[in-house]
C-alpha cells in the first residue's frame, strides 16, 4: 500500500511552493493547516516499523506516509506542505512558533501638502500658478 501510494503522488502534477493565502508566513500556513486537519478528523497513526500515517479527509481508507519533513500526499508534492505535515508537527511539538498576524490601521492618515521626506521640495499647492508667463501674453514677468 504504502509504494503504491508514493509511486501514484510522485506524477501528481507541477511543484507549486505559493502560499495558499495571500500574505500568509509559511508558520501561519502550517498552524492553519494543523487546525484543519484536527477539524476533519485526520488522524497520525504509527505502525509495529514505527512508521507514521496520516489518514485522509478526502479519500476515506486512504493514508499517507508522513514525517517531521515530508509526506506522500498530493498536496505536498504539489504545494510542499499539507493537513498530514502540519499535523504531525502539532503532534510533536515542532510547529514554527507563529506570529500574530498585523492588525490594519482602520484610521486613514492625513495628507498634506508637504512633502516630508527630508531634503524634498515641498508641492505647490494647488490654487497657485506654476509658471510665472502671463496668461495673455505667454511671457514671463
Amino acid at each position: 500500500m504504502g509504494t503504491q501510494a508514493v509511486n501514484t503522488v510522485v506524477n501528481a502534477g507541477p511543484i507549486s511552493v505559493y502560499p495558499a493565502h495571500v500574505g500568509e508566513t509559511e508558520a501561519q500556513a502550517l498552524h492553519r493547516l494543523a487546525a484543519q486537519a484536527k477539524a476533519q478528523g485526520v488522524e497520525i497513526v504509527i505502525d509495529e516499523d514505527n512508521r507514521h500515517w496520516a489518514t485522509s479527509a478526502s479519500r476515506p481508507g486512504e493514508r499517507y506516509v508522513v514525517s517531521l519533513l515530508a509526506c506522500s500526499c498530493p498536496g505536498f508534492i504539489r504545494h510542499r506542505r499539507c493537513h498530514h505535515l502540519a499535523l504531525c508537527l502539532a503532534k510533536y511539538h515542532s510547529l514554527p512558533p507563529s506570529p500574530s498576524p498585523r492588525p490594519l490601521s482602520t484610521t486613514p492618515r492625513p495628507r498634506s501638502a508637504t512633502s516630508t521626506v527630508p531634503g524634498a521640495r515641498p508641492r505647490p499647492s494647488r490654487s497657485s500658478p506654476t509658471c510665472s508667463a502671463s496668461p495673455t501674453t505667454g511671457r514671463a514677468g
